[in-house]
């Protein structure tokens, strides 16, 4: 509706233009009518195309996902029981370790952190003894 309106419009501007270039009293009118009706004919054909399309796009995608759908389960069927047991075996293992190395990581950090804390206190310590010293 918005092409055909769009052409309408766009028919009816040109329809005007050439006919007020005409010599006839009413000729711009009759131009504009003339133009907007070809133009709204035009957009309207065109509006259509544009929605023929549209409508072609969303179907390919519908039946891309149907097929998609259809693998899925022909995958499916032939999976047995055993080998989801032994995914879901293996995924928690790995699971398990990945918190086991990351709680190392951790703990590792915090030490690191520890040790570089007291080593500062140590220095300032240290420090502030030297300049105790050194005042008497």
């Amino acid at each position: 509706q918005r092409t055909a309106a769009q052409g309408a419009l766009g028919g009816a501007v040109a329809g005007a233009i050439i006919g007020n270039r005409s010599d006839a009293e009413d000729a711009g009118a009759r131009g504009a009518l003339i133009g907007g009706i070809a133009g709204a004919i035009i957009g309207s054909s065109m509006g259509e195309a544009k929605d023929k399309e549209l409508e072609q796009a969303r179907n390919e995608r519908i039946e891309g996902a149907k097929a998609q759908r259809e693998a899925a389960i022909l995958r499916g069927s032939s999976i047995s029981e055993s080998e989801i047991s032994d995914a879901k075996k293996r995924t928690e293992a790995a699971e398990a370790e990945l918190y086991r190395l990351k709680s190392e990581n951790a703990e590792a950090i915090r030490k690191a952190k520890t040790l570089e804390d007291l080593r500062q206190r140590e220095i300032r310590a240290l420090e502030e003894i030297n300049r105790l010293k050194s005042e008497y």
